[in-house]
């Protein structure tokens, strides 16, 4: 046992350096990041307030000024506004260098917290296999995301799409969390409030990760409402902001002005944009799901095996769960199918191919986690020499495949 800690301890400090010598140079070169197109229309307002003498108030009140403005202008989604308002170079255009630390920290914070929420087993021992897991995902997005720039270093555009998809991991985990339970009066009500503030931004932002949270919880606040109302009066509260966000975006009047200006004042219609979206997520996930990414999933399934042995979930309908989360990952360009029939824009296709990531592994694992209580497995004996062989050649594997990877 204690060789097996030692070896996962080595793997995870190799990970973190991996992390930092693949990070580090996109961090430095935002050094060289000044802000360019929407930076300067939305943040305008706020500049001249600081310019002015203005304190954080005044320039958040402004905030909110330019999120009414501009949803009457072509903007529709207030929280877009209202964080674009407050990009770094209003403060001086040398602060504009964080925006990549920004996004990239986002990624790396959101990602985690969700996979070691997922993977905390039953007692919470099994968030040691967090990075193992979730770390070569990580890498692959920060290396071979198809538009750096846009996701990394465009502070009003990343803001909004890398940066809310972000957000949305976190709020999806303290949903997960608060349907849970298990937590005192006091923990819940400030998870509560937590919640509810994360929900404004992101029911109230980027189509791509409201409609998205909103079909999630939607979904699974009708399965609680069957099993468990405890759980659902816990959980309402975020479902409902996020949805009220999202609806104060779709009735905004600067929907019709940004449709006939930039799109000729016609869509697809409702029912054509949700089968788009269907087609055109399978394409996706056929087009991304090369060598690069088989080879990844059999780097990180013998720690998603180690980690899920001791998880308290059932994982009795993996067809059911890869529908379903095929039917989320799809919702996320209904909006932009319906506006013009296409996945949107370069940075629309970038939160595309971090959440194809978290959905590739999410399937892995409930797949995973199937076969380890399937009972005909079982009684084959294949868990037991499943679990004899890692214990054996895990680090060898980790080895292996590592460098298999590396070269792919």
């Amino acid at each position: 046992m204690k060789s097996q800690e030692k070896r996962l301890k080595y793997i995870n400090i190799f990970y973190i350096i991996v992390w930092v010598m693949v990070s580090l140079p996109l961090l430095i070169l935002g050094n060289y990041n000044y802000p360019s197109a929407d930076d300067w229309s939305f943040g305008a307002d706020t500049y001249q307030t600081i310019k002015n003498g203005g304190n954080l108030l005044d320039v958040l009140k402004e905030a909110v000024n330019v999120a009414l403005l501009w949803r009457e202008k072509g903007e529709p989604r207030y929280a877009n506004a209202f964080l674009g308002a407050l990009q770094p170079g209003i403060w001086g255009e040398h602060f504009y260098r964080i925006t990549p630390w920004i996004m990239i920290g986002s990624l790396l914070i959101s990602e985690i917290i969700l996979g070691a929420y997922l993977l905390k087993g039953i007692k919470g021992e099994n968030r040691k296999w967090v990075l193992p897991v979730v770390m070569p995902a990580l890498i692959i997005q920060i290396m071979c995301v198809p538009y750096p720039v846009e996701t990394f270093y465009w502070y009003t555009g990343s803001i909004n799409y890398t940066f809310i998809f972000s957000l949305s991991l976190i709020l999806l985990t303290i949903f997960l969390r608060l349907k849970e339970g298990n937590m005192s009066r006091g923990k819940t009500a400030l998870l509560m409030l937590v919640g509810i503030f994360t929900a404004v931004f992101v029911g109230g932002d980027s189509y791509a990760a409201s409609l998205s949270a909103v079909c999630t919880f939607g979904a699974l606040s009708c399965i609680m409402a069957v099993k468990d109302r405890k759980a659902l009066l816990r959980t309402l509260p975020i479902t409902i902001v996020t949805l009220v966000g999202l609806i104060i975006c779709l009735v905004a009047p600067g929907n019709q002005v940004r449709l006939n200006e930039e799109f000729g004042g016609t869509t697809t219609g409702t029912v054509n944009a949700i089968l788009m979206s269907l087609g055109r997520t399978g394409m996706n996930i056929f087009s991304w799901t090369g060598l690069k990414m088989v080879v990844m999933i059999l780097l990180i399934s013998p720690f998603l095996w180690k980690a899920l042995r001791g998880s308290n979930y059932t994982f009795r309908y993996p067809v059911v769960f890869t529908v379903f989360t095929y039917g989320i990952y799809a919702s996320q360009i209904v909006a932009t199918m319906y506006v013009d029939g296409t996945t949107g824009g370069r940075r629309m296709a970038d939160v595309l191919y971090y959440a194809y990531h978290v959905w590739i592994i999410l399937n892995a694992g409930y797949w995973i986690g199937w076969i380890q209580r399937n009972e005909k497995i079982v009684r084959a004996g294949i868990i037991d020499k499943a679990k004899n062989w890692m214990k054996e050649h895990m680090m060898k594997w980790f080895v292996g495949i590592g460098l298999v990877l590396v070269l792919v």
